[in-house]
């Protein structure tokens, strides 16, 4: 059996990295609003004209999605000055380029006759992935110089490419729009090949997140005791719900099954991690002289010290963790605050309440294991210096960095999430296919899917697909925890299928059964015992009639009464029995087809003995949505 103990010194570290800069960086939100349009895209070839004796590079840029903006055409050419031409040359320091095949997210402007980036090679994002997994959208600055409004050095930050689209998408069209997309900046896929010739592997091992106990192998909890408790040596400080505030923390980190549970305050296990033999009880102690055992002072609130210690005050024996790698067992961790802490909680000079909530909450993260996240496995070098570990410093930070990172009151951060669902992980129990889903047309050009939630373990996430040719679905709602999607920029009489997915961490499910929209948005609203039927009425029903077997790929219907091409009745025309029939037999032909089933209908007409009434109208519009 054996003890570690880890040490959180309270400071509070600055720094910045600082861009060279001739751009005034715009925020983003207004930055969207500057662009005409904005499209993910693909270079398919590059080439050089002359256009008025001047040299520019054309790209010809195949669109995988419009964000934003009118473009309709599937492969745009994008203009930006200077390149080589024959022998000559010009060159434009911040010009955006392309390489054939490289995808990018760009925000586009149009002067004149053709698209352009806006702001030069601020208005260019290039995809990536970094060391974890991520999928990132950077902007490239290095050959430019950068400030912000305020004229201070631009420090751009890393973009999650899900989160950041959504919020493109969101804001483009009016919706909601979460900022939330920063992350931490990661060494790159591309960059690690660059490095090292090979690429990283893209995950880290559960045992690089945790303090070396010895050997290599960490020490993690096999079972979780059933207790956390407070207890204090002198007084328990008013701001005790800092240890529920940590447990919390930790407790709901995404993706993780840690399961601490507050037990209240104990003051008969003071034992803690100074104190011998063990108790064998997890405890957050108050007020407790760790000068002898960690060589820390008291705390003063003006000069600052150590605020704390914590760490696994015993473990025994090995078990088999994450990924089939080994862990000795922990059996009891412990946190000691140190002697002045408490009134220095918001005092001034002092500590916030938010820091120290950090600060617990950084103790109690050695209690399952956790290293300092810049800091190597046995804390005795910079994190940076091995290849194996994930770092994070300050700045960006994290809760579990050696020095405390301000403002952040609790919240997990990236480092901090990643080492809990890798050291704890959720067993992972793949998403069902969704049930339930519906598709409704709201709009001449809009239409509502729906879907009741899939089972399965962890978070799981929905794609929203739709056809136009009963084959060939492609992604048209990005993986969201919603269970509803906003599909837009439709064209109108026209019919649409709609299917989910849903995905978690063990893939994607099969695809749900489909559903059938159609954008034909009618005059009338057909009322029972009060509406009269007119000829719009029937060819507006036709037209969505013949939407669904163009859907199926049979093409228009037959229609004994009218003229034209296809047949449509004229005003003042008689309503017959054999129009409405007709209308069934043609809808029933291609939802059969689509569905194998055939609707039902509640009357029967027959011609010179039925009355035609609202209810067949409605049910052949409702049958189409």
């Amino acid at each position: 059996m054996f003890r570690r103990v880890f040490v959180l010194l309270f400071a509070f570290g600055i720094g910045e990295a600082a861009f060279a800069a001739s751009f005034i960086v715009p925020p983003d939100r207004d930055f969207v609003r500057k662009a005409q349009a904005i499209v993910i895209a693909s270079a398919l070839a590059s080439h050089t004209e002359l256009v008025n004796d001047r040299i520019v590079t054309i790209t010809t840029m195949s669109i995988e999605e419009v964000i934003k903006g009118d473009i309709a055409e599937q492969t745009i050419d994008i203009y930006e000055p200077g390149g080589r031409y024959e022998n000559r040359a010009t060159i434009i320091p911040g010009t955006p380029r392309f390489n054939d095949g490289e995808r990018a997210l760009l925000f586009l402007s149009r002067p004149g006759d053709h698209w352009m980036v806006v702001d030069l090679t601020l208005g260019k994002f290039h995809f990536d992935t970094d060391i974890l997994g991520h999928d990132v959208v950077l902007r490239d600055l290095s050959d430019s110089r950068a400030r912000d409004l305020d004229g201070k050095p631009h420090r751009e930050q890393r973009r999650s490419a899900e989160g950041f689209l959504q919020f493109l998408r969101g804001l483009s069209s009016g919706g909601p729009a979460k900022s939330d997309y920063l992350i931490d900046a990661e060494l790159l896929v591309s960059e690690a090949t660059l490095r090292s010739g090979r690429i990283r592997a893209l995950a880290f091992s559960a045992n690089s997140y945790t303090s070396d106990c010895g050997g290599g192998t960490g020490c993690r909890w096999n079972s979780f005791p059933q207790n956390l408790f407070a207890s204090s040596i002198g007084s328990i400080p008013a701001d005790i719900t800092a240890v529920q505030t940590a447990i919390n923390s930790w407790d709901g980190a995404p993706n993780a099954s840690i399961n601490y549970v507050y037990g209240g305050t104990d003051g008969t296990h003071t034992q803690g991690l100074c104190g011998m033999p063990t108790d064998g009880v997890s405890t957050v102690l108050w007020e407790r002289n760790i000068l002898v055992c960690a060589g820390a002072p008291p705390f003063v609130c003006a000069t600052g010290g150590t605020l704390g210690i914590g760490g696994i005050s015993a473990a025994s024996g090995m078990h088999t963790g994450p990924n089939g790698e080994m862990f000795f067992t922990t059996m009891e961790g412990d946190v000691e605050m140190n002697q002045g802490v408490n009134a220095c909680i918001g005092a001034s000079p002092g500590i916030t309440v938010g820091n120290f909530n950090s600060g617990v909450t950084h103790e109690v993260g050695h209690t399952l294991g956790f290293r300092h996240s810049d800091k190597t496995r046995n804390n005795s070098a910079a994190c940076s210096t091995d290849p194996t570990l994930e770092c994070s410093t300050t700045p960006p930070g994290a809760i579990m960095t050696a020095v405390v990172t301000s403002g952040l009151n609790a919240a997990l951060q990236t480092w901090d999430q990643n080492a809990a669902k890798a050291v704890y992980p959720v067993a992972c129990i793949a998403a069902s296919i969704p049930t339930s889903v519906s598709a409704i047309a709201t709009s001449s050009s809009t239409a509502m899917v729906t879907w009741a939630p899939s089972t399965g373990t962890p978070t799981i996430s929905y794609q929203v697909q739709r056809s136009i040719t009963k084959t060939g679905f492609a992604n048209v709602g990005s993986p969201t925890i919603a269970l509803s999607f906003n599909d837009s920029g439709l064209a109108s009489k026209t019919s649409y299928l709609y299917r989910v997915i849903a995905m978690n961490c063990a893939g994607s499910s099969a695809p749900s059964a489909y559903d059938l929209a159609t954008t034909a948005i009618y005059t009338n609203t057909i009322v029972a015992g009060s509406s009269l039927i007119y000829a719009i009425d029937i060819n507006e029903m036709r037209d969505a009639v013949d939407a669904v077997r163009t859907l199926d790929g049979i093409g228009p219907g037959f229609y004994t009464n009218g003229t034209g091409s296809p047949k449509r009745i004229a005003v003042n025309t008689l309503v017959h029995a054999l129009d409405i029939n007709e209308m069934r037999t043609n809808l029933n032909t291609a939802y059969s087809d689509l569905f194998g089933t055939t609707p039902t209908y509640t009357n029967s007409i027959i011609a010179g003995a039925s009355l035609v009434k609202e209810i067949d109208f409605n049910e052949i519009r409702n049958i189409m949505k």
